[in-house]
C-alpha cells in the first residue's frame, strides 16, 4: 500500500485523471459489445455513428480480417462497429487531455500516448481472446473425435453429436451445440458442419469435417474415420512436442556454455594459472 501511495503521489494528477476518464469511456461504451463488466448498450445514433465511422476509416480487407477474428472470438459485434470503436476511443481520450494541456496542467504527449494505447488496446484484447479460445478448442478436438467415434457405433451423426455435446464442456461444446441448432433450424448436416469449421478456423477441425462429409458421400462408416483422424492429431502433436524439445536443447547450449561451463573453467583454472604466474614470475 505504501508503494502504491508513493506511486500515486509521484504521478501527475491530471495524467491520472485522464487515464481514469479514458478507462471509463472504454468500459462505458465498449463494455456491452465486448462483454466487459459495467458496459452499456449503445442504441440509435451513437451505434450508427460508430458503424459509419468504422466503415469509412477501415478498408474492406481489414474489415474481412476483423470479421474473422470477431467470429473466432464468438462476439456479437460488427467489424465496422469495432473499427469505429477503436477510432472513437482514441479521439475521446485525446479530447479528455486537450483542456488540461491548454491550461498547462499536463504535457500533450501524455494525451497522444493514451490515445495510441486506447486505439491499440481493443485489437490486442481481441487477439488474446481469439488465441485463448482457439487454443481451448484445439485442446478438446482429440477428445471430441474419440467421443464422437464411440457414439457413432450405435447412432447416426446427429444423435452422436447430441450425446457428445451433453458430455463435453467448454468452447468446442458450444460450437457443437450451435451446429446442432443450425441443423434443427433447417440447415443440412454438411452446411452446419461447414459453418462450424468456418467459425472456428482450426485446420484440425476443418479436416475432420471434410473427412466426415467424404465418408457420408461414399457411404463409409463414420466411426473409424473419426477415430483415425483423432489418432493422426495425437501423433502429430507428439511429433511437434518432440521437435520443440529438440530445438529447446539446442537453444540451451549457449546459456549452458556461457553461464555454467565458462564460469566453472574460470573457477578451476584461475588458481592454477595464478600459481604458474607466481612460480615463473618469482
Amino acid at each position: 500500500m505504501e508503494n502504491l501511495y508513493g506511486l500515486l503521489q509521484g504521478t501527475d494528477a491530471a495524467v491520472l485523471a485522464g487515464v481514469l476518464a479514458a478507462a471509463a469511456v472504454l468500459l462505458l461504451f465498449a463494455g456491452n459489445k465486448l462483454k466487459l463488466p459495467g458496459g452499456v448498450e449503445l442504441k440509435g445514433k451513437a451505434d450508427e455513428i460508430l458503424q459509419k465511422t468504422g466503415k469509412r476509416v477501415g478498408s474492406e480487407v481489414n474489415r474481412t480480417m476483423l470479421q474473422r477474428k470477431i467470429t473466432q472470438a464468438a462476439l456479437d459485434i460488427q467489424p465496422e462497429y469495432f473499427a469505429g470503436l477503436q477510432f472513437a476511443l482514441s479521439i475521446a481520450s485525446a479530447a479528455v487531455f486537450i483542456p488540461p494541456a491548454l491550461l498547462g496542467l499536463v504535457d500533450i504527449y501524455w494525451g497522444i500516448l493514451i490515445a495510441v494505447i486506447l486505439y491499440l488496446a481493443p485489437g490486442t484484447w481481441l487477439n488474446k481472446k481469439v488465441k485463448a479460445r482457439v487454443e481451448a478448442m484445439k485442446k478438446d478436438i482429440p477428445d471430441f473425435c474419440m467421443l464422437l467415434g464411440n457414439a457413432l457405433k450405435g447412432a447416426d451423426l446427429l444423435a452422436a453429436m447430441e450425446e457428445v455435446a451433453r458430455t463435453m464442456k467448454g468452447e468446442l461444446a458450444g460450437e457443437i451445440n450451435r451446429a446442432l441448432t443450425d441443423m434443427a433450424t433447417g440447415d443440412s448436416r454438411a452446411l452446419a458442419l461447414n459453418k462450424m469449421a468456418l467459425r472456428c478456423s482450426i485446420p484440425e477441425l476443418t479436416g475432420l469435417v471434410s473427412k466426415i462429409q467424404q465418408a457420408m458421400r461414399y457411404g463409409s462408416p463414420l466411426g473409424p474415420v473419426v477415430k483415425h483422424h483423432a489418432e493422426k492429431i495425437l501423433t502429430r502433436r507428439k511429433q511437434e512436442t518432440q521437435k520443440v524439445a529438440g530445438e529447446l536443447t539446442i537453444k540451451l547450449l549457449f546459456p549452458i556454455i556461457a553461464f555454467v561451463l565458462l564460469p566453472l573453467f574460470l573457477l578451476l583454472g584461475f588458481p592454477i594459472l595464478w600459481n604458474l604466474l607466481m612460480i615463473f614470475g618469482g
